[in-house]
Protein backbone atom coordinates (compact mmCIF):
# COMPACT_ATOMS: atom_id res chain seq x y z
CA UNK A 1 0.00 0.00 0.00
CA UNK A 2 1.41 3.57 -0.91
CA UNK A 3 1.42 5.81 1.83
CA UNK A 4 0.92 9.91 1.55
CA UNK A 5 1.21 12.62 4.30
CA UNK A 6 -2.11 13.51 4.98
CA UNK A 7 -3.72 10.64 4.09
CA UNK A 8 -6.79 9.18 6.12
CA UNK A 9 -6.54 5.55 6.43
CA UNK A 10 -7.70 3.12 9.20
CA UNK A 11 -5.65 1.38 12.04
CA UNK A 12 -6.75 -2.26 12.26
CA UNK A 13 -6.00 -2.30 16.30
CA UNK A 14 -6.33 1.99 16.64
CA UNK A 15 -9.12 2.82 14.25
CA UNK A 16 -8.80 6.20 12.29
CA UNK A 17 -5.88 7.97 11.84
CA UNK A 18 -4.16 10.73 9.33
CA UNK A 19 -0.67 9.77 8.15
CA UNK A 20 2.18 12.63 9.76
CA UNK A 21 5.26 11.17 8.54
CA UNK A 22 6.42 8.62 5.57
CA UNK A 23 9.92 6.88 5.72
CA UNK A 24 11.34 4.32 4.27
CA UNK A 25 9.91 1.03 6.50
CA UNK A 26 7.97 2.80 8.98
CA UNK A 27 5.09 5.43 9.04
CA UNK A 28 3.82 7.91 12.01
CA UNK A 29 0.29 8.10 12.62
CA UNK A 30 -1.76 10.79 14.72
CA UNK A 31 -4.96 10.14 15.68
CA UNK A 32 -8.05 11.98 16.79
CA UNK A 33 -6.70 12.80 20.06
CA UNK A 34 -3.50 14.01 18.52
CA UNK A 35 -1.16 11.12 19.95
CA UNK A 36 1.35 10.26 17.41
CA UNK A 37 2.68 6.97 17.12
CA UNK A 38 5.29 5.40 14.70
CA UNK A 39 3.96 2.11 13.16
CA UNK A 40 5.58 -0.41 10.09
CA UNK A 41 4.46 -0.34 6.97
CA UNK A 42 4.28 -4.45 6.96
CA UNK A 43 1.69 -4.30 9.58
CA UNK A 44 -0.56 -1.89 7.92
CA UNK A 45 0.30 -2.89 4.14
CA UNK A 46 -3.36 -5.02 3.62
CA UNK A 47 -6.37 -4.76 1.40
CA UNK A 48 -9.12 -3.07 1.74
CA UNK A 49 -10.40 -6.01 2.31
CA UNK A 50 -7.94 -6.43 5.95
CA UNK A 51 -9.19 -3.80 6.98
CA UNK A 52 -13.02 -4.28 6.63
CA UNK A 53 -12.40 -7.49 8.87
CA UNK A 54 -10.27 -5.75 11.80
CA UNK A 55 -12.93 -2.88 11.42
CA UNK A 56 -15.73 -5.14 11.81
CA UNK A 57 -14.12 -6.80 15.02
CA UNK A 58 -15.36 -3.87 17.06
CA UNK A 59 -18.96 -4.08 15.09
CA UNK A 60 -19.86 -0.78 15.99
CA UNK A 61 -22.05 -0.56 13.11
CA UNK A 62 -24.05 -3.50 14.23
CA UNK A 63 -26.85 -3.04 16.44
CA UNK A 64 -26.40 -4.72 20.21
CA UNK A 65 -25.36 -6.98 21.31
CA UNK A 66 -23.66 -8.12 18.71
CA UNK A 67 -21.71 -4.75 18.44
CA UNK A 68 -20.21 -5.73 21.81
CA UNK A 69 -19.59 -9.41 22.17
CA UNK A 70 -17.79 -11.91 20.18
CA UNK A 71 -18.03 -15.36 20.68
CA UNK A 72 -14.99 -17.47 21.30
CA UNK A 73 -13.51 -19.51 18.07
CA UNK A 74 -13.04 -22.90 18.21
CA UNK A 75 -9.12 -22.76 18.60
CA UNK A 76 -9.41 -20.58 21.81
CA UNK A 77 -7.98 -22.01 24.73
CA UNK A 78 -7.91 -20.63 28.30
CA UNK A 79 -6.11 -22.16 30.80
CA UNK A 80 -7.75 -21.35 34.42
CA UNK A 81 -5.11 -23.25 36.55
CA UNK A 82 -2.73 -21.22 35.85
CA UNK A 83 -4.30 -18.25 37.75
CA UNK A 84 -4.40 -20.48 40.81
CA UNK A 85 0.08 -20.37 41.14
CA UNK A 86 -0.17 -17.75 43.64
CA UNK A 87 -1.89 -19.59 46.03
CA UNK A 88 -1.40 -23.64 45.42
CA UNK A 89 1.26 -26.06 44.11
CA UNK A 90 -1.62 -27.72 42.62
CA UNK A 91 -5.29 -27.09 41.78
CA UNK A 92 -6.81 -30.27 42.83
CA UNK A 93 -6.07 -29.22 46.25
CA UNK A 94 -8.80 -26.37 45.14
CA UNK A 95 -11.14 -28.65 43.47
CA UNK A 96 -11.03 -32.00 46.13
CA UNK A 97 -12.60 -29.09 48.92
CA UNK A 98 -15.03 -27.46 46.41
CA UNK A 99 -17.94 -29.05 48.35
CA UNK A 100 -17.13 -27.84 51.19
CA UNK A 101 -16.35 -24.42 50.00
CA UNK A 102 -20.51 -24.93 48.55
CA UNK A 103 -22.05 -25.34 51.44
CA UNK A 104 -21.31 -21.98 52.75
CA UNK A 105 -20.84 -19.60 49.83
CA UNK A 106 -22.89 -16.80 48.97
CA UNK A 107 -23.85 -14.82 46.05
CA UNK A 108 -21.12 -12.52 44.57
CA UNK A 109 -21.64 -8.88 45.00
CA UNK A 110 -22.21 -7.04 41.59
CA UNK A 111 -22.83 -3.74 40.51
CA UNK A 112 -25.36 -5.60 37.93
CA UNK A 113 -27.22 -6.82 41.08
CA UNK A 114 -27.59 -3.66 42.17
CA UNK A 115 -28.38 -1.82 39.40
CA UNK A 116 -30.46 -3.15 36.44
CA UNK A 117 -28.82 -2.88 33.45
CA UNK A 118 -29.99 -0.54 30.91
CA UNK A 119 -31.26 -3.47 28.37
CA UNK A 120 -32.67 -6.92 28.76
CA UNK A 121 -30.11 -9.81 28.27
CA UNK A 122 -31.56 -11.66 24.94
CA UNK A 123 -33.61 -14.97 26.20
CA UNK A 124 -31.46 -17.12 24.21
CA UNK A 125 -27.99 -16.41 26.30
CA UNK A 126 -26.85 -18.45 28.69
CA UNK A 127 -28.70 -18.46 32.17
CA UNK A 128 -26.93 -18.65 35.51
CA UNK A 129 -25.13 -16.80 38.38
CA UNK A 130 -21.97 -16.68 40.92
CA UNK A 131 -20.78 -17.55 44.13
CA UNK A 132 -18.21 -16.26 46.75
CA UNK A 133 -16.32 -18.25 49.62
CA UNK A 134 -15.20 -17.68 51.99
CA UNK A 135 -15.95 -13.71 51.96
CA UNK A 136 -17.72 -11.69 49.12
CA UNK A 137 -15.01 -9.17 48.70
CA UNK A 138 -12.19 -11.69 48.21
CA UNK A 139 -11.60 -15.08 47.86
CA UNK A 140 -12.83 -17.63 45.42
CA UNK A 141 -15.51 -17.42 42.61
CA UNK A 142 -17.95 -20.42 41.76
CA UNK A 143 -19.46 -19.35 38.05
CA UNK A 144 -22.72 -21.78 38.25
CA UNK A 145 -24.76 -22.34 34.40
CA UNK A 146 -28.35 -22.81 34.64
CA UNK A 147 -29.81 -25.45 32.29
CA UNK A 148 -32.74 -27.77 32.07
CA UNK A 149 -33.43 -27.27 35.64
CA UNK A 150 -29.81 -28.17 36.70
CA UNK A 151 -26.93 -26.57 38.06
CA UNK A 152 -23.28 -27.26 36.55
CA UNK A 153 -20.37 -25.62 37.74
CA UNK A 154 -18.59 -23.91 34.85
CA UNK A 155 -15.49 -22.08 36.25
CA UNK A 156 -13.63 -21.75 39.70
CA UNK A 157 -11.00 -18.91 40.12
CA UNK A 158 -9.48 -16.35 43.15
CA UNK A 159 -10.97 -12.80 43.26
CA UNK A 160 -10.68 -9.59 45.25
CA UNK A 161 -13.07 -6.38 45.03
CA UNK A 162 -10.48 -4.38 45.53
CA UNK A 163 -8.18 -2.60 42.51
CA UNK A 164 -6.88 0.08 40.88
CA UNK A 165 -9.33 2.18 39.26
CA UNK A 166 -9.49 3.36 36.05
CA UNK A 167 -11.90 4.30 33.10
CA UNK A 168 -11.70 2.52 30.15
CA UNK A 169 -13.55 2.09 26.57
CA UNK A 170 -14.96 -1.31 25.85
CA UNK A 171 -13.67 -2.45 22.24
CA UNK A 172 -15.47 -5.75 22.50
CA UNK A 173 -15.99 -8.80 24.86
CA UNK A 174 -14.88 -12.39 24.02
CA UNK A 175 -17.65 -14.47 25.37
CA UNK A 176 -16.26 -17.94 25.89
CA UNK A 177 -17.72 -21.26 25.21
CA UNK A 178 -19.63 -21.95 28.50
CA UNK A 179 -21.74 -18.58 28.03
CA UNK A 180 -21.02 -17.37 31.44
CA UNK A 181 -16.87 -16.27 31.55
CA UNK A 182 -15.64 -13.64 29.18
CA UNK A 183 -12.80 -11.23 28.88
CA UNK A 184 -12.76 -8.04 27.99
CA UNK A 185 -10.54 -5.60 25.28
CA UNK A 186 -10.55 -2.07 26.15
CA UNK A 187 -8.47 1.03 25.40
CA UNK A 188 -6.59 2.90 28.68
CA UNK A 189 -5.98 6.10 26.11
CA UNK A 190 -4.29 4.63 23.39
CA UNK A 191 -3.20 1.22 25.01
CA UNK A 192 -5.50 -1.73 24.71
CA UNK A 193 -5.91 -4.18 27.77
CA UNK A 194 -7.31 -7.70 27.66
CA UNK A 195 -8.64 -8.05 31.40
CA UNK A 196 -10.54 -10.93 32.70
CA UNK A 197 -14.08 -9.97 33.50
CA UNK A 198 -14.39 -11.69 37.55
CA UNK A 199 -18.29 -10.21 37.31
CA UNK A 200 -19.42 -11.30 33.74
CA UNK A 201 -22.44 -12.90 34.16
CA UNK A 202 -23.66 -9.91 36.69
CA UNK A 203 -22.81 -6.75 34.71
CA UNK A 204 -22.77 -8.15 30.61
CA UNK A 205 -26.15 -6.09 30.15
CA UNK A 206 -24.14 -3.14 31.01
CA UNK A 207 -21.33 -3.12 28.16
CA UNK A 208 -21.59 -1.40 24.81
CA UNK A 209 -18.28 -1.07 22.14
CA UNK A 210 -17.00 2.41 22.48
CA UNK A 211 -18.39 3.20 25.97
CA UNK A 212 -16.71 4.54 28.76
CA UNK A 213 -16.99 3.26 32.23
CA UNK A 214 -14.76 3.08 35.03
CA UNK A 215 -13.44 -0.61 36.28
CA UNK A 216 -11.34 -1.57 38.81
CA UNK A 217 -8.30 -3.78 38.04
CA UNK A 218 -6.08 -5.82 39.42
CA UNK A 219 -2.98 -7.90 38.27
CA UNK A 220 -2.97 -11.19 40.63
CA UNK A 221 1.30 -12.22 40.32
CA UNK A 222 2.34 -15.28 38.91
CA UNK A 223 5.85 -14.64 39.94
CA UNK A 224 7.58 -11.28 40.90
CA UNK A 225 11.20 -10.39 42.07
CA UNK A 226 13.25 -7.12 42.53
CA UNK A 227 14.36 -6.06 38.78
CA UNK A 228 17.82 -5.26 37.63
CA UNK A 229 18.80 -2.04 36.82
CA UNK A 230 21.01 -1.59 34.30
CA UNK A 231 21.71 0.79 31.70
CA UNK A 232 21.72 -0.16 27.49
CA UNK A 233 22.69 1.03 24.10
CA UNK A 234 20.33 1.54 21.72
CA UNK A 235 20.27 2.47 18.18
CA UNK A 236 17.82 3.84 16.26
CA UNK A 237 16.48 3.50 12.33
CA UNK A 238 16.75 6.70 9.95
CA UNK A 239 13.05 6.48 10.26
CA UNK A 240 12.62 6.75 14.46
CA UNK A 241 15.20 9.56 13.95
CA UNK A 242 13.45 11.52 10.91
CA UNK A 243 10.08 10.89 12.44
CA UNK A 244 10.66 12.03 15.90
CA UNK A 245 12.70 14.81 14.74
CA UNK A 246 10.09 16.13 12.70
CA UNK A 247 7.34 16.16 15.75
CA UNK A 248 6.74 19.50 17.46
CA UNK A 249 9.92 19.42 20.32
CA UNK A 250 7.37 18.98 23.17
CA UNK A 251 10.13 16.51 24.34
CA UNK A 252 12.53 19.09 23.99
CA UNK A 253 15.21 17.44 22.45
CA UNK A 254 15.96 15.22 19.51
CA UNK A 255 16.60 11.51 19.10
CA UNK A 256 20.16 10.90 18.11
CA UNK A 257 21.72 7.61 16.27
CA UNK A 258 23.04 6.28 19.41
CA UNK A 259 21.70 7.20 22.98
CA UNK A 260 22.35 5.03 26.33
CA UNK A 261 18.98 4.25 28.61
CA UNK A 262 18.62 3.63 32.10
CA UNK A 263 15.76 0.84 32.97
CA UNK A 264 15.34 2.75 36.07
CA UNK A 265 11.65 3.51 36.18
CA UNK A 266 10.86 1.86 33.39
CA UNK A 267 7.62 0.98 32.99
CA UNK A 268 6.18 -2.18 31.00
CA UNK A 269 3.38 -4.15 30.38
CA UNK A 270 3.27 -6.99 27.28
CA UNK A 271 1.35 -9.70 26.90
CA UNK A 272 2.78 -13.19 27.59
CA UNK A 273 3.97 -14.68 24.50
CA UNK A 274 2.75 -18.30 25.79
CA UNK A 275 -0.35 -16.88 27.62
CA UNK A 276 -3.68 -16.29 27.71
CA UNK A 277 -4.54 -12.68 26.20
CA UNK A 278 -5.22 -11.58 29.42
CA UNK A 279 -1.64 -12.38 31.14
CA UNK A 280 1.20 -10.08 31.36
CA UNK A 281 4.86 -9.32 32.21
CA UNK A 282 5.52 -6.10 34.07
CA UNK A 283 7.79 -4.02 35.08
CA UNK A 284 7.83 -0.86 36.86
CA UNK A 285 8.41 1.42 40.25
CA UNK A 286 6.45 0.76 43.17
CA UNK A 287 4.48 3.52 44.42
CA UNK A 288 2.45 1.93 47.32
CA UNK A 289 3.14 -1.28 49.10
CA UNK A 290 1.21 -2.71 51.93
CA UNK A 291 1.05 -5.89 53.63
CA UNK A 292 -1.70 -8.27 53.23
CA UNK A 293 -2.84 -11.75 54.73
CA UNK A 294 -5.33 -14.55 54.64
CA UNK A 295 -6.25 -14.07 50.89
CA UNK A 296 -7.20 -18.07 50.34
CA UNK A 297 -4.28 -18.93 52.68
CA UNK A 298 -1.88 -16.86 51.36
CA UNK A 299 0.45 -13.24 52.94
CA UNK A 300 1.96 -11.28 50.74
CA UNK A 301 1.72 -7.47 49.31
CA UNK A 302 -0.70 -5.48 47.78
CA UNK A 303 1.62 -3.10 45.52
CA UNK A 304 0.68 0.13 43.30
CA UNK A 305 3.36 -0.51 40.36
CA UNK A 306 3.62 2.38 37.21
CA UNK A 307 3.02 -0.07 34.63
CA UNK A 308 2.89 2.39 31.11
CA UNK A 309 3.80 5.17 31.11
CA UNK A 310 1.71 8.44 28.67
CA UNK A 311 -0.93 6.85 27.22
CA UNK A 312 -1.77 9.53 27.66
CA UNK A 313 -1.77 9.06 31.27
CA UNK A 314 -0.07 7.04 33.59
CA UNK A 315 -1.48 3.27 34.40
CA UNK A 316 -0.50 3.17 38.28
CA UNK A 317 -1.68 -0.68 38.74
CA UNK A 318 -2.52 -2.37 42.38
CA UNK A 319 -0.83 -6.16 42.01
CA UNK A 320 -1.43 -8.71 44.32
CA UNK A 321 1.70 -10.55 45.47
CA UNK A 322 1.87 -13.69 47.47
CA UNK A 323 4.55 -14.46 49.94
CA UNK A 324 4.98 -17.66 47.73
CA UNK A 325 5.73 -16.02 44.49
CA UNK A 326 8.01 -13.26 45.34
CA UNK A 327 11.51 -14.00 45.25
CA UNK A 328 13.16 -10.59 46.70
CA UNK A 329 15.22 -11.19 50.04
CA UNK A 330 13.13 -8.15 51.45
CA UNK A 331 9.07 -7.55 50.89
CA UNK A 332 8.96 -5.05 48.52
CA UNK A 333 9.28 -1.28 48.98
CA UNK A 334 8.26 1.96 47.57
CA UNK A 335 10.53 3.07 45.31
CA UNK A 336 11.69 -0.38 44.42
CA UNK A 337 11.79 -1.64 40.66
CA UNK A 338 10.21 -4.86 40.33
CA UNK A 339 9.22 -7.08 37.32
CA UNK A 340 7.64 -9.69 37.35
CA UNK A 341 4.03 -12.24 35.40
CA UNK A 342 0.15 -11.11 35.99
CA UNK A 343 -3.24 -12.38 35.62
CA UNK A 344 -5.04 -9.28 35.06
CA UNK A 345 -8.29 -9.41 36.16
CA UNK A 346 -10.95 -6.71 36.74
CA UNK A 347 -14.59 -5.45 36.95
CA UNK A 348 -17.36 -2.76 36.58
CA UNK A 349 -17.19 0.12 38.97
CA UNK A 350 -19.53 2.72 37.79
CA UNK A 351 -21.50 2.60 34.59
CA UNK A 352 -20.15 6.38 33.85
CA UNK A 353 -16.93 7.91 33.85
CA UNK A 354 -16.20 9.57 37.28
CA UNK A 355 -13.28 12.60 37.82
CA UNK A 356 -11.34 10.70 40.73
CA UNK A 357 -10.44 7.31 38.71
CA UNK A 358 -6.57 7.78 38.91
CA UNK A 359 -6.22 5.94 35.42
Amino acid sequence: MYFTIGQKIIHPEYGEAIVRFVGKERIGLEFPDGQQALFKKDDLNKSPLDYDIAAAEGKTDLPWPQSTFIPDGEAEEHYLGAHWQPFVDDTGEILAKLPEYLKSAREKNALGLLLKPERALPEDWTKGFALAWPSVQEGLAIGIRIAAGAHEIVSVFPFTRGGSQHQLTVKKVRVWEDGLTAQIDALFGNAVLTFFDTDFVANRGWYEAGRSQEFLLTGLAYSARPAEIFEISITHSPDEIAWFNQLPKTEGRELMPEETLSLRGTAILLPLNDGDRDEYSFRGEVLQADPFSDFLGQDGWRVRVRVLRDTPDDLDLEIRITERVWEGAQPPRVGDDIKGTLWLQGFLWSTEPTDDDDG
